[in-house]
């Protein structure tokens, strides 16, 4: 099977899509390789493209005051990948977007996809459910970091993403939980 009809099937658990909504969104869909450690977007880049991960990995980072890089998300095969704030807006967003792995994914443009929304109700229904997906992500993310314990955290991601440990490095998953390596290296000693 085809990327681009895997992603569309994937995206049909979401909503079903008319035979005429998955072959404008399919021919709106472009594949793209990203290699190992390049970037979907950079920090303080506009935010062009959604895309939806067919292989790899991702992470979604920002730089602190101490010019330190803190994880915000990682990406696996099938997740939507956007930095939401800067594609909607269309202004420089403060996170950047960049692959963990070889990685291929398939894209759509901001223009392209808001004509798709125009155009097929179930493809702005799709990208409404996507939306409010990611917010509440983004909410039980927060939430975790100022209610949980790191040990619970830890646990949380392993039953979420039980494949980060072969993709993401540790530093990575320390900095995504909001602590140090040490802890980290603490929390997993005691598994």
């Amino acid at each position: 099977m085809r990327p681009v009809d895997c992603i569309i099937n994937y995206l049909e658990g979401f909503v079903p899509l008319p035979a005429e909504a998955k072959a404008a969104l399919s021919a709106m869909l472009h594949y793209k390789r990203i290699g190992r450690k390049e970037h979907i977007v950079w920090p303080n880049q506009v935010h062009e493209y959604i895309s939806f991960i067919y292989t790899g990995c991702v992470r979604e980072y920002y730089i602190d005051d101490r010019e330190q890089e803190v994880a915000l998300w990682f990406g696996f095969p099938y997740d939507v990948v956007v930095a939401l704030p800067s594609f909607i807006a269309q202004q420089a967003g403060h996170t950047g977007i960049q692959a963990l792995d070889d990685t291929e994914v398939l894209q759509i443009n901001r223009t392209d996809l808001y004509a798709l929304f125009d155009q097929f109700h179930a493809i702005e229904r799709l990208g409404r459910l996507l939306t409010e997906q990611y917010l509440i992500n983004s909410d039980n993310y927060i939430q975790s970091l100022q209610t949980q314990s790191a040990q619970v955290r830890y646990e949380n991601l392993l039953a979420r993403r039980p494949q980060i440990l072969q993709t993401v490095p540790l530093s990575m998953i320390a900095s995504y939980l909001g602590i140090s390596q040490e802890t980290l290296s603490r929390i997993r000693a005691k598994r």
